[in-house]
């Protein structure tokens, strides 16, 4: 990233260089990095490795020759150049960790930001949280302490004259505060590092998808991209809604949300059109996690799913098996009717359906199954506000 590089080139050229730490800080016992000696990448020529206890640290070249540093057990965490010339003492937290960035020439904002979501610094005492309230004024108290000693006016940190305890007291102070909410620090590490750190979003509902009919994403095509699904089969998918848009109809200029929904092994595309985008088009936005049902469509050799239903996965928390009675909110008269054909078509069962209307309640003749079949086919009448199983 020379002088002559444009402004793009540059953001491209930090953005690689911040991958690449956060690559290396996923290391957990060796870290091997493999590059060309003739035209070795310049993030290795200005590499700075965090270490910790008895980890090892290797720059492998393509002609078989290899540079390895090994770390004693008293070491146990800090910063090395990849000469290996130059060792500094272990690093122990994070204002310990941006003096050093700062005096080596280089601790941003936007590094620090994304080395803390990312959970770079999770061994580190404090909760991300608290490392972002107060990272700014540790960088401006690090970027003081190098004005300082360049300028040559030796601090008493500089001299040795305060022992560890006073060090201590002049440090920032991380505050105690409690971790990011679950769902902003997964979307943190997903944007940040490039992929879940702690874990995926839908862990949480493994028991209950794997229990049901739903594929994942991986299902829909074989290694060589070939679709497996049949045009118009009916499917039930789930994950997170991603790159969520809202376009209009060329002819009456009605609403409709293309977007595509994430699992652990890829994402599919989805279209939700204008009679099913009035029922359920507030629930698809980026970041939801979301159970769709609908139509798989194959045109020109690309699929997507058409949607007839969705659902938040948080429903998937309904105990259906002890669900004793259906309750069903109308509107109109016609609503009762409408609940009526739907029952009827659903698993018969044991589970009666009652409906509420203008404050009295209406026992359906059919009796049905309680189970996530139901609830979707319900929830596409009813709406989500007009369901209650109980």
């Amino acid at each position: 990233s020379g002088n002559s590089s444009t402004p793009q080139e540059r953001k491209e050229f930090e953005e690689e260089r911040r991958l690449f730490y956060v690559g290396m800080t996923r290391a957990k016992n060796d870290l091997n990095i493999f590059t060309f000696k003739s035209e070795s990448s310049s993030f290795i020529k200005e590499m700075r490795i965090p270490v910790r206890r008895n980890e090892k640290f290797s720059v492998i070249y393509d002609s078989g020759d290899e540079k390895q540093y090994h770390f004693p057990a008293a070491f146990e965490g800090g910063m090395m150049l990849e000469s290996g010339e130059e060792i500094w003492e272990a690093y122990k937290d994070v204002e310990d960790f941006i003096e050093k960035m700062v005096y080596a020439g280089g601790a941003t904002r936007k590094m620090m930001e994304s080395l803390i979501y990312s959970g770079a610094f999770d061994f580190t005492d404090g909760s991300r949280q608290a490392k972002l309230i107060v990272v700014d004024r540790i960088l401006d108290n690090a970027k003081s302490k190098k004005a300082d000693i360049l300028s040559g006016q030796m601090s008493l940190f500089d001299m040795g004259f305060l022992d560890e305890t006073e060090i201590q007291k002049s440090k920032v102070p991380i505050p105690n505060l409690p971790e990011l909410p679950k769902r902003e620090k997964l979307e943190m590490e997903k944007k940040y590092a490039g992929f879940y750190v702690t874990e995926h979003p839908l862990d949480a509902y493994e028991d209950i998808i794997s229990k049901s009919d739903i594929i994942e994403a991986a299902q829909f095509t074989d290694e060589d991209g070939n679709i497996l699904v049949e045009h118009d089969k009916d499917i039930k998918i789930a994950g997170i809604v991603n790159k969520c848009r809202t376009i209009y109809t060329k002819k009456n200029g009605d609403p409709m949300k293309i977007f595509s929904l994430e699992d652990r092994t890829g994402e599919i595309d989805c279209v939700i059109f204008t009679k099913m985008y009035q029922v359920y088009g507030n629930l698809i936005e980026d970041g939801n996690l979301l159970c769709v049902k609908g139509k798989f469509s194959l045109r020109d050799d690309k699929g997507q799913v058409i949607v007839n239903s969705c659902c938040k996965l948080d429903d998937f928390s309904i105990d259906f098996e002890n669900t004793a009675k259906i309750y069903l909110k109308a509107e109109t008269r016609y609503d009762i009717n409408k609940f009526r054909q739907v029952a009827a078509r659903l698993k018969k069962g044991d589970i009666p359906v009652i409906v509420q209307y203008d404050k009295k309640l209406y026992a359906l003749d059919e009796y049905v199954n309680a189970d996530f079949e139901s609830y979707m086919e319900l929830l596409n009448v009813a709406g989500e506000n007009n369901i209650i199983f109980k």
